[in-house]
């Protein structure tokens, strides 16, 4: 005789188990929160009020793979956050006619981050002509989070494999109690989110088409009255989250051999590129070791280092909140600095 009713009982137990994982499944394919299953959608409409904090890299990609078509891009800017208040109109102003500029930014973006980006666009068959290659002092010493789902590369600049652990990890970030109950019921369980800091506030103003995020209201406010923007608490706060600290040399040979697949990719594609390292609040220089290696790979004349550039590093009002990102105003002035000459750096 066979023991149906025993297996049948087994399955509807392993069943009803298995139920509030499948539940939660669900959910997250519906909601999709970081449109990363379903497909793409702007992350940060203009109608929106609060949103989703998204994995930069990937929607850099997206944006991408989205618009080239009709774009044809051949101009990038490449880096982590810091690189987004360098507009894309204020480049064009130094390059050719023919130049069409997309940001292809990543959150904590690594040195691996950036080689990997620029692989894809040459397997993709986009023409390299021009690069702005913005790498911080702290990216050298950074490498891929690929576990944490704002950090993680989009699996097109790293391998087809990549795809089953990077859903993972969104999935992961998705299981947090107050995501699933704002996946169930988003007009009753917002606050939730936005306590927790899964939302973002201060939305940025956004040119989809070429990727670029800008605070509009931050920049009529600094251009128009300064000390509105930059109030006693919020400079008292800035100086107390970003202190200086020593950085010890960080290009091993394994980054080294990153940078050198980068420059063999600018020679492939006959790329005009320039490399900024951009001043932050209260922070020691570039090594000098780590700069000599970038001048060693890229050319001195390629390399623009600006972390011993002291107006701007100990001016706290060259920073909006986070005192890693200059205004862009002070962007810009580095930019026509890069192609003018006009700015002098002391001696590190």
């Amino acid at each position: 005789m066979k023991p149906e009713k025993p297996l049948r009982r087994f399955i509807l137990r392993s069943l009803l188990a298995a139920m509030p994982v499948f539940i939660v499944v669900a959910l997250y394919i519906g909601s999709d929160p970081y449109s990363v299953v379903r497909g793409y959608r702007e992350p940060y409409g203009p109608s929106d009020t609060l949103a989703v904090n998204y994995n930069a890299g990937y929607v850099s990609i997206e944006t991408y793979k989205r618009y080239n078509a009709t774009r044809r891009f051949n101009a990038f800017i490449l880096g982590s956050s810091m690189s987004q208040n360098y507009k894309a109109e204020w480049w064009k102003a130094h390059l050719p006619a023919d130049a069409s500029v997309c940001h292809l930014d990543a959150s904590m973006e690594s040195v691996e981050g950036i080689k990997n980006k620029l692989l894809f666009l040459e397997r993709d068959g986009a023409p390299v002509r021009y690069a702005l290659v913005v790498m911080e002092e702290e990216m050298f010493h950074r490498s891929p989070r690929d576990n944490e789902h704002l950090f993680a590369q989009h699996p097109a600049t790293t391998s087809a494999a990549s795809w089953i652990p990077f859903q993972l990890t969104f999935f992961k970030a998705f299981k947090r109690p107050e995501f699933v109950a704002y996946a169930i019921a988003p007009k009753r369980f917002t606050h939730l989110m936005d306590e927790a800091g899964i939302l973002m506030g201060n939305l940025p103003c956004r040119i989809e088409e070429i990727n670029e995020n800008y605070y509009a209201r931050f920049d009529s406010l600094i251009a128009a009255n300064p000390d509105e923007f930059f109030t006693p608490q919020r400079l008292a706060n800035r100086r107390f989250r970003e202190l200086p600290r020593p950085l010890a040399p960080a290009i091993d040979a394994e980054r080294l051999a990153q940078l050198q697949e980068m420059k063999a990719l600018f020679e492939r594609q006959h790329t005009q590129y320039v490399i900024i390292i951009p001043p932050r609040y209260q922070r020691v220089p570039l090594h000098c070791l780590d700069r000599a290696a970038l001048e060693d790979v890229f050319g001195s004349e390629r390399v623009f280092d600006f972390s011993t550039y002291k107006e701007m590093s100990d001016d706290p009002r060259c920073y909006y909140d986070n005192p890693a990102h200059l205004i862009s105003s002070k962007c810009k002035m580095l930019l026509d600095s890069v192609y003018s000459g006009a700015i002098r750096f002391a001696a590190q």
